[in-house]
């Protein structure tokens, strides 16, 4: 009981801390004073504060300092952390102009781009709540009719189900797929190399900022592909993971 009360008194002293350290940070900002600024969010991230804010905010910071690489790294985190985060994805692209970095797309792909884009919109924990909700009505409306013994409607019942299991179902899939992500930012250009050698002849030239999936890991090299669809190693001092 006492170690409960002593946590509550902990959470209570802690939120105006992140609180005065976020508002003597907006303020350096608002100064133009972008480094010291950054270094105050930062901090903040490191004790665990609210992410998606934190992670938008050094974002800002990092393309005021025309470190756009950073920059689409914190764009990309907190867009993982809150992915209906518009203002994250329009500030995400306008870094990518920023860097030179256009994002392309198959032509004959984009009816599943667009279904793989609105998946990654969805946030788990909302889909997951709202299944559970549907499940609940469904076995409350059971529990009711066999009470009263009356009796009901077998369609509404099933459909409450069988929403209830699609929006676990999507809960799930989103968590897998985060957990499964490898996904990077190229923090420097670097040249593509065809094997894991820095002798080995160049692939093609990519540019800071893009992002790359793994494909496979040998020592300190890395095995990506880029979304301009090249594929080749780079070494792992390179590259930042965006989860």
């Amino acid at each position: 009981m006492i170690i409960a009360g002593m946590r509550i008194l902990f959470m209570f002293l802690a939120i105006p801390a992140v609180g005065w350290a976020s508002g003597s940070a907006s303020t350096f900002y608002e100064k133009g004073q972008y480094r010291e600024a950054l270094a105050i969010y930062e901090r903040s991230l490191a004790s665990g504060g609210p992410e998606t804010e934190l992670l938008f905010n050094a974002g800002l910071c990092c393309y005021r300092l025309r470190e756009y690489p950073r920059a689409i790294l914190y764009f990309e985190k907190a867009l993982l952390w809150k992915s209906g985060c518009g203002p994250c994805r329009d500030m995400r692209d306008r870094a990518n102009r920023a860097a030179g970095i256009e994002r392309m797309e198959m032509p004959g792909d984009s009816t599943s781009g667009t279904l793989q884009r609105a998946v990654s919109r969805i946030n788990s924990l909302y889909a997951f709540a709202i299944g559970s909700l549907m499940l609940s009505m469904a076995i409350a409306l059971r529990l009711f009719a066999k009470a009263k013994q009356v009796k009901h409607r077998n369609g509404v019942h099933w459909t409450l189900v069988a929403v209830a299991l699609v929006c676990m179902a999507l809960a799930f899939s989103r968590e897998w797929s985060l957990k499964r992500m490898k996904s990077y930012i190229l923090m420097e250009t670097v040249q593509l190399h065809q094997s894991p050698d820095p002798l080995s002849p160049a692939a093609a030239e990519l540019p800071a900022g893009i992002k790359l999936d793994e494909l496979l890991r040998i020592g300190d090299w890395v095995k990506v592909t880029s979304v301009s669809w090249e594929t080749g190693w780079v070494p792992s001092g390179k590259i930042e993971k965006i989860g």
